[in-house]
């Protein structure tokens, strides 16, 4: 008989350093993913504060040199997170968002703005609690407020998917002749118009288990809602950890 715990969340990723400069170049693909500079659409100047590599910013840049944006990172040991100015533009140069964050929570004020440059959003925060907040219309026009980030979803609610995969999954025989029990990670991209894509198992429990696994996920519905920010979608990546437990 199997027992399945469920939890997804959102994934972090480090930045991985290799050498000993305080700026480095990474090149990125159309997804923002790490690729050759052969098939790079932008690229990314990473300069450190200092020797530590603790505290750094990063820069993308289109081909041509244009700047798409100013970010700060603070590396916390086990992931990174948001730690000062965070800048961004849109493709015609415009600014499109202006905040800074305290250690992954937005801190002070944030505007955002339409590519025709009129003001979007102007947000006042501490440590990630709204103060103030005003939304308005590419005409310059006030419209209902709306949260800045709204995280992913599927269907109603994640409870939806966690019954899919409760009533789908199956033990594999051999797995289950064999005593084999543990929790299988798999981390996977939720693309802008709700579609999955990069499936892989993270963390591994054994073959069986991790085919049984990724069947399940690629059989799920295609309800996925992807996180919004400003309110425009956004490609997450997540994970989601399945528990494989035999009754003693």
């Amino acid at each position: 008989m199997k027992k399945l715990s469920l939890l997804l969340l959102l994934a972090a990723f480090t930045l991985p350093v290799t050498a000993q400069e305080l700026s480095v170049i990474k090149y990125l693909d159309k997804n923002g993913d790490s690729t050759g500079k052969e098939n790079a659409f932008s690229y990314n100047v990473v300069t450190y504060t200092d020797a530590s590599k603790t505290a750094y910013t990063t820069r993308n840049y289109t081909l041509e040199g244009h700047l798409n944006s100013e970010i700060s990172y603070r590396d916390s040991g086990k992931t990174w997170l948001y730690d000062g100015s965070y800048i961004t533009y849109h493709k015609n140069g415009k600014p499109k968002v202006k905040g800074s964050y305290v250690r992954n929570k937005l801190n002070g004020e944030l505007t955002t703005w339409y590519d025709n440059g009129q003001v979007k959003r102007k947000d006042e925060y501490v440590l990630d609690s709204l103060i103030s907040g005003h939304c308005y219309k590419a005409n310059g026009q006030d419209t209902t407020w709306f949260p800045y980030h709204i995280g992913f979803n599927y269907g109603k609610s994640l409870r939806e998917l966690y019954t899919f995969i409760g009533r789908n999954i199956k033990y594999p025989k051999e797995a289950k002749r064999m005593g084999i029990e543990g929790t299988v990670h798999i981390q996977f991209v939720i693309e802008k118009d709700g579609s999955l894509s990069n499936e892989k198992i993270r963390r591994s429990v054994s073959d069986v288990i991790d085919k049984e696994a990724l069947r399940v996920l690629r059989a799920v519905p295609g309800l996925w809602q992807p996180a919004l920010t400003d309110g425009e979608p956004q490609r997450t990546y997540a994970i989601l950890p399945i528990m494989f437990k035999l009754e003693g």
